[in-house]
This record gives structure tokens, sequence and C-alpha cells, in this order.
């Protein structure tokens, strides 16, 4: 079955996949447990500028606006992947967890600016 709408929080009582079209492109196609659990939006300072094969897919990277640290949007996020952030000399100040709905609208703003 498929089901389009725009409403994503009464998508997630219904579905078990989820995939993201924009402009009849599709962007995002998983299961909605990892969609749910995997997107994060995590805090990092001192982030080298490249990173060698992370164990997550980062979608975006920008400056928080407040201090040195960026804001890292990453799918596929498990809590054991900070040590890969020591590893490269990164520090992991937060991890941020995002609703459904926050994670849909940053999926369709990294697609449009990549």
């Amino acid at each position: 079955m498929f089901i389009s709408s725009h409403l994503v929080h009464e998508l997630e009582r219904v579905c078990d996949w989820v995939g993201v079209l924009d402009r009849g492109r599709l962007i995002s196609e998983l299961p909605m447990e990892t969609f749910k659990n995997g997107l994060k939006r995590l805090r990092v300072g001192s982030a080298p500028a490249h990173l060698d094969d992370p164990p997550f897919a980062v979608l975006a990277r920008e400056g928080d606006g407040v201090s040195a640290y960026e804001l890292w949007l990453v799918r596929g996020w498990q809590d054991p992947m900070h040590q890969y952030l020591a590893s490269i000399g990164a520090d992991l100040r937060e991890v941020i967890d995002l609703d459904l709905e926050e994670g849909f609208v940053e999926l369709l703003r990294t697609a449009r600016t990549a």
C-alpha cells in the first residue's frame, strides 16, 4: 500500500517503511524505526574538515551560530559511534533527537542544498 501525506505524525502510526519524495525524486527510503531513531543532530567541536569513512552518513555540517561548534545532521547514528568522533579528535558535545517532522524537514532541506 502506498500512502502520500504531509501529516507526518499520522503516518508514524500506520507505516513500517518511509520514502521521502521531493519534486518527484526519491531522496530517502528506510524503515520507520530507522528514520525515527537514526536521524540525529550532533553538536561537534574540533572537527576535522574531512572525515575518512565515518560509520554514519553526514547529511549536513554548519556552524551553530553561537560558538566554535558545528551542528551536524547525521543518518545511521548509534550511541557507540561517539568513539569514532573521539578517535578523530572531535569533541561530541551533544546528541539531539529529532522528532519525525523535524527529520522529514531536515531531509528535504539537505537534499535541496546538495
